[in-house]
């Protein structure tokens, strides 16, 4: 079976929620909600899990820290989503096998769904595969364009 890598999205700001406190770092059930997506990858058993860190970076590190095999990346500028995972991408150097590229904030995340997205990956092939959602009101939310055949 193909290895698997995880560069894992926790650099942002969270400027929508409108708080002081690192997106990733907001309590859910009494954990930081990056902690969530972090253990939907354990029974996955990611040869690497690489976490971006950038705004409050000392500070996602202290609260992620106490998860086993992973490290970090520092993004230094927030100058997006393509650029994080870039500075996690040279953190892989040299890997090889499938790259999983996961939001930090995720917290409902889970391993079935991780699975069969790579399950389905792996089965077509596919360069790139991507998991989106549709939803009644996505305000606030990025779009994905897709044709008449659901193609994006």
């Amino acid at each position: 079976m193909k290895a698997l890598g995880v560069i894992v999205l926790a650099a942002g700001k969270g400027k929508r929620m409108r708080s002081e406190l690192a997106k990733v770092l907001h309590p859910i059930c009494g954990l930081p909600m990056g902690l969530y997506p972090l253990m939907s990858l354990k029974p996955l058993k990611p040869q690497k899990v690489v976490v971006v860190v950038g705004h409050q970076a000392d500070r996602v590190k202290a609260a992620f820290g106490t998860v086993e095999g992973i490290s970090f990346v520092h993004q230094k500028e927030q100058l997006g989503t393509g650029d994080a995972v870039a500075h996690g991408m040279r953190k892989l150097k040299g890997f090889r096998g499938d790259v999983l590229v996961l939001s930090g904030d995720v917290p409902l995340i889970t391993t079935g769904t991780l699975k069969a997205l790579i399950k389905l990956h792996r089965r077509e092939k596919a360069v790139v595969s991507l998991l989106s959602t549709l939803m009644d009101n996505p305000s606030g939310y990025g779009r994905l364009i897709r044709d008449g055949s659901g193609r994006v």
